[in-house]
C-alpha cells in the first residue's frame, strides 16, 4: 500500500496582511524582525571595524605624567637663579665702619732748666738760655744784668723782654702772654716776692721769681729762683 505524500496547501494572503505565510509558512512579522536584527548587527560591526581601523592610525597616548616627569633617580639640588641682567643697578658697597680719628696731641712745656741764680751789681750779667744758667762778668750771650745803685734788672741782649707776670704762679703761655702785652727792656727796684717773665734771646720763655732782693751799702742783691721752659713740643 502506497503512502501519498503530504499535500501542503498555501494560505494565500495579500503581503502587509496579518496572517500572511510564505511559502515556507514563517509569518511576516517574523520576517520583519530577523531583518531588523541582522541589519543591527550589520551596522554594530562596521562600526567597530571603522573604529579599530581609526586608532590603529593614532599615536599612542603617553600618560602626561610620563612626558613631563623625568625617569626615577636621586632628587636634583634646585638650579641657581639666572643672573640678574646687565641693566641692574650695580650693588650699593656697605659701609665700612671707620675709626674715629685721634684727637691732636697736645703740645705740653718742657722745662729746659730750674735752679736758683744770684744777680748782684753792674757786672752781674746773666745768660738765661745756657743750661744750666749762668751769671758772670762781661758773660758773652747774656741775656740780663743788675744794676749798680737799684735791685734793677735789664736786658743785655736783642730780643730780649721783661715783664711783671699776671698772676702768681704763671705758666709758659701765661708768662709769654704777659711779656707780649707789655714786655720792657728794664724792671726797675725789683722787691722781694715779685715775679717776672722773660722771653731770652734764643725765644726761650722764663720765669723769674725774687725770692730775696736787698739794696746794700756796697751793691744790690736779687736772688732769684729760675724756670726756663723750651718750646712746646708735641705730645711732650
Amino acid at each position: 500500500m502506497k503512502i501519498a505524500p503530504p499535500v501542503y496547501r498555501r494560505h494565500v494572503t495579500t503581503p502587509g496582511h496579518q496572517g500572511y505565510q510564505g511559502e515556507e509558512g514563517i509569518p511576516d512579522r517574523h520576517l520583519h524582525l530577523v531583518a531588523a536584527a541582522i541589519g543591527v548587527i550589520v551596522v554594530v560591526g562596521l562600526v567597530g571595524v571603522i573604529w579599530s581601523l581609526s586608532r590603529r592610525g593614532d599615536p599612542p597616548s603617553v600618560p602626561p605624567a610620563a612626558v613631563s616627569s623625568p625617569a626615577a633617580g636621586p632628587p636634583q639640588a634646585a638650579s641657581p637663579p639666572a643672573a640678574q641682567a646687565s641693566t641692574a643697578p650695580p650693588p650699593v658697597p656697605s659701609a665700612v665702619p671707620t675709626a674715629a680719628p685721634s684727637p691732636p696731641a697736645v703740645a705740653r712745656p718742657v722745662v729746659r732748666w730750674r735752679g736758683e741764680v744770684t744777680v748782684s751789681g753792674l757786672y752781674a750779667h746773666t745768660d738765661l738760655d745756657a743750661v744750666p744758667v749762668r751769671t758772670a762778668r762781661g758773660l758773652r750771650g747774656a741775656d740780663i744784668v743788675g744794676d749798680w745803685l737799684a735791685t734793677s734788672l735789664t736786658a743785655t741782649a736783642p730780643g730780649v723782654r721783661l715783664a711783671p707776670a699776671s698772676e702768681a704762679s704763671p705758666g709758659l703761655d701765661s708768662c709769654r702772654d704777659a711779656v707780649l702785652a707789655g714786655g720792657a727792656e728794664e724792671i726797675a727796684r725789683v722787691r722781694t716776692g715779685d715775679v717776672l717773665c722773660a722771653i731770652t734771646s734764643e725765644g726761650r720763655v722764663a720765669r723769674l721769681r725774687a725770692t730775696h732782693a736787698v739794696q746794700t751799702s756796697g751793691r744790690p742783691v736779687v736772688q732769684l729762683a729760675v724756670t726756663v721752659w723750651d718750646p712746646p713740643q708735641a705730645g711732650g
